[in-house]
């Protein structure tokens, strides 16, 4: 494809604070500008200039923010839901996204979840995820919609964040809290899930996130 004169999308980081464009390039890589029925920005390329790190996307024009979360992408996320392959929580090396984006960060109900979905070993749905999607994240363009700011995406994460996100802001706008037992019934997804969910957020440092899970887990 030539995309010589190709309208592109740059972000660029401190070396210290790449990681999160790291996982942005490969996430959009992996998905081929395709989240279930939605768009996503197509990865052009990245590159490590020394001292800041650089990941291009396609350019979306002509789109709009959305007034709230879409309904049919509610749906479509359930879907993915339901068809995502499931697996129980690693005992001898939890996966990189139940960490802390901050390494110093110690967060005792954080490890106190992680710590539950082992010994549980109830299997989580997983595949590539968002990590952030609410309303701010979503354009409209005509007919279409666009997902955008993949920066606290994995390409392989719970599912179930990308339907719990979006509660979760909602709270956090409201200033209302819940425990994670009544945002499972809230989003009528089970409680590991919705425990993987606050566990992803929370190691993003989403606040709301993390006072659901010390409620659940003091």
């Amino acid at each position: 494809m030539d995309t010589s004169s190709e309208q592109l999308f740059v972000k660029v980081a401190p070396l210290a604070q790449k990681w999160a464009l790291i996982r942005e390039g490969e996430t959009l890589q992996l998905l081929g500008g395709r989240y279930a029925d939605f768009l996503v920005p197509q990865f052009r390329y990245a590159v490590n200039l020394g001292c800041s790190y650089l990941v291009a996307s396609t350019l979306i024009s002509g789109a709009t923010s959305v007034p709230r979360f879409p309904g049919e992408l509610r749906s479509a996320i359930a879907a993915r839901f339901a068809a995502s392959r499931r697996s129980p929580l690693p005992a001898a090396s939890p996966p990189a996204w139940t960490r802390p984006d901050s390494p110093e960060s110690d967060v005792p109900h954080l490890s106190a979840a992680v710590r539950w979905l082992q010994d549980t070993e109830a299997p989580i749905a997983i595949a590539p995820v968002h990590g952030d999607l609410t309303k701010s994240n979503i354009l409209k363009q005509k007919d279409r919609y666009w997902l955008i700011d993949w920066e606290s995406s994995f390409t392989e994460g719970p599912v179930s964040v990308d339907l719990v996100a979006n509660h979760v802001d909602m709270l956090t706008h409201s200033r209302l809290t819940a425990t994670a037992d009544e945002i499972s019934n809230s989003t009528d997804l089970p409680m590991a899930d919705t425990v993987a969910a606050l566990v992803f957020l929370g190691a993003r440092g989403n606040a709301a996130a993390l006072d659901s899970l010390r409620r659940t887990f003091p």
